[in-house]
């Protein structure tokens, strides 16, 4: 066989392979969403468009659990279009998320792809300090958390309870719907423990979000330097 006729027939190899496969062309990739203060979820899609001959989806998959991706149609046939459907739940997630979906086909030249969707939620609150402390023993007074409303968020109450009985959290306003100081007190005694305040705050025109702090009474020896925080 000459050399011409063979570079024919690998050159029709080549475009017969080219064609017995799909091909998803994607409008993007990458998406990326800023969401509204108080936003509860983001709906949007990933269209697509299949460039070559039937292909079939076999698994779709997401990298949260917070974020589902929808495709009603898994048998794509030659220049369909369509859309992969996402539905990204904000709960009480905040700044930038990023949330990966991954997309498997029977397509033998393109078997994943890999999508991105970059969402943009602005922070209602600032919490601080979220770790406060007692040297020495728990009897040498509250413990101060400030809770500060951000942007144009206004804060409706605010709750705090302690997971261990014996301590005490109380949340005092200190300037209706903008600040907040949340009072942690150890137990009677001083003895060495620790406990989980869960400080929960519910906004005006916004989901409620709750936010741990950690409270511990040091044992000997386990000085970090500065009795507590927050005073």
């Amino acid at each position: 066989m000459g050399l011409g006729r063979i570079a024919g027939v690998v050159v029709a190899l080549v475009l017969a392979g080219s064609v017995g496969h799909g091909s998803i062309e994607w409008d993007s990739r990458r998406q990326t969403v800023r969401v509204a203060r108080g936003v509860g979820e983001v709906r949007t899609a990933f269209r697509f468009v299949n460039r070559g001959a039937p292909v079939k989806v076999t698994h779709v998959s997401t990298s949260c659990g917070c974020t589902d991706a929808i495709l009603e149609d898994r048998e794509l046939g030659a220049d369909e279009a369509g859309a992969l459907r996402v539905v990204f739940r904000v709960e009480s997630r905040r700044g930038v998320q990023r949330k990966y979906i991954r997309v498997e086909t029977d397509d033998p030249g393109a078997r994943v792809a890999e999508l991105v969707l970059v969402v943009e939620i602005p922070d209602s609150m600032f919490v601080a300090p979220r770790f406060v402390w007692w040297e020495g023993g728990g009897s040498r007074g509250a413990k101060s958390v400030w809770v500060d409303a951000l942007g144009d968020a206004r804060i409706k109450s605010v709750r705090a309870r302690a997971t261990q009985a014996a301590w005490g959290a109380e949340p005092l306003a200190v300037r209706e719907g903008m600040r907040y100081r949340v009072l942690v007190r150890a137990p009677e005694g001083g003895a060495p423990g620790s406990t989980v305040v869960a400080v929960t705050v519910e906004f005006a025109d916004g989901p409620t979000m709750s936010v741990p702090i950690f409270a511990r009474v040091l044992g000997e020896g386990e000085g970090l330097g500065r009795g507590g925080t927050g005073r």
